[in-house]
């Protein structure tokens, strides 16, 4: 009897078929479980991104806040030097007329004009200086001032008049003023020799001088700089709104300013999504100390987020490049897998048809 054949067949079916089968079984398993890992890693780098994003939005916010904080201050500061300013002229033209009012030669009226017309040199962001008796007329003004008829208002001028104590008034200003003259109008009493309310000394700041001061904060091109009576109506605004609310006298403000000022808050900031113009702006409110008057200087989101939307969607490409570049190398992974799938099974099928070919050579052996 011939002895047993050594065959690559005995070598193959020795060859840990099993594990092999094992290890390629539940293909699908392997695909899954590689896909939710993509999946994993990518909204692992979508939040990591997003959370770059919020923090950098937030800086943004942050700096665009601190900003308006500091220039409304600014304004605040050159606005209450201004009104140190007029209001020390005022006292110095009261104390001429009251000195003079209880002396032995009263001024005549060129000389009150001439009076007017030096302290008005003093001030020359000022229309003019004017005088008004105890009935609210005009009686003198400075060298080419028009007489400024319905300059202070009826309400101004009777808290002028009963005052127990002398101090600064600001008015807003008056639709009734002479035409063209829109002014706002600071006033100091006078009393006569006999004690009594003898009338009103005031400088009137044209608006369009207001107008230049809140056009010096740089805040954008569409930034805003409003100043605002303590009543809240519209005195200046820069730049200059269209419609109704960009009206001289205008009381439409946005609800998140109405609750700052009801709120009796000095100072505050503020996200206002929906102003009046449309535009969303973080806003920085102040009142200007020992004024009825209030700032509000704004700063446009499109604008200050500007470098934080070019960075989101630099993220965006970079999130969806990473996304392209994972997907890919996963469908290159699972097909890989599948050939190698498509290979053990060729390979089980060889496996199985070298198995039974032994079990014929075994039995011809027994035959034989």
């Amino acid at each position: 009897m011939n002895a047993p054949l050594s065959t690559p067949s005995r070598i193959a079916a020795a060859a840990p078929d099993g594990a092999v089968r094992r290890f390629f079984r539940g293909g699908w398993s392997f695909e899954r479980v590689l896909l939710l890992a993509v999946l994993l890693i990518n909204l692992a780098a979508a939040y990591q991104g997003w959370a770059r994003l919020e923090e950098g939005r937030s800086r943004a916010e942050d700096r665009a806040a601190q900003e308006t904080r500091n220039l409304a201050q600014v304004l605040e500061q050159s606005l209450g030097s201004t009104a140190r300013s007029i209001d020390v002229t005022l006292r110095a033209v009261v104390d001429e007329l009251e000195t003079t009012a209880g002396g032995a030669h009263p001024l005549r009226p060129e000389e009150v004009r001439d009076l007017l017309a030096r302290y008005k040199s003093w001030l020359p962001e000022i229309e003019g200086l004017r005088v008004f008796d105890a009935e609210g007329l005009p009686r003198w003004a400075s060298s080419g001032a028009p007489p400024g008829h319905g300059l202070i208002g009826a309400e101004a001028f009777r808290t002028l008049a009963s005052l127990a104590h002398d101090r600064l008034v600001v008015s807003p200003p008056q639709l009734e003023a002479d035409p063209g003259l829109r002014v706002l109008s600071f006033s100091r009493r006078y009393r006569l020799a006999d004690g009594r309310f003898g009338g009103v000394v005031t400088a009137a700041v044209p608006l369009n001088y207001l107008e230049e001061l809140l056009a010096i904060p740089r805040l954008g091109r569409k930034g805003l700089s409003m100043l605002r009576y303590e009543d809240r109506s519209l005195i200046a605004v820069q730049p200059p709104i269209a419609g109704e609310v960009g009206r001289v006298g205008s009381k439409a403000i946005s609800d998140e300013l109405t609750d700052i000022l009801d709120s009796g808050l000095e100072a505050a900031t503020y996200l206002a999504p929906h102003m009046k113009d449309g535009v969303e702006r973080i806003n920085s409110v102040r009142r200007v100390a020992g004024l009825p008057l209030l700032l509000v200087l704004g700063m446009a989101s499109e604008e200050y987020l500007a470098g934080w939307h070019g960075d989101m969607r630099d993220m965006l490409v970079m999130l969806a490049g990473f996304l392209l570049l994972t997907s890919g190398a996963a469908w290159l992974v699972i097909r890989y897998h599948r050939r190698l799938q498509a290979h053990a099974e060729r390979l089980g099928e060889t496996l199985a048809e070298l198995r039974d070919r032994d079990k014929v050579l075994r039995v011809t052996e027994r035959v034989g």
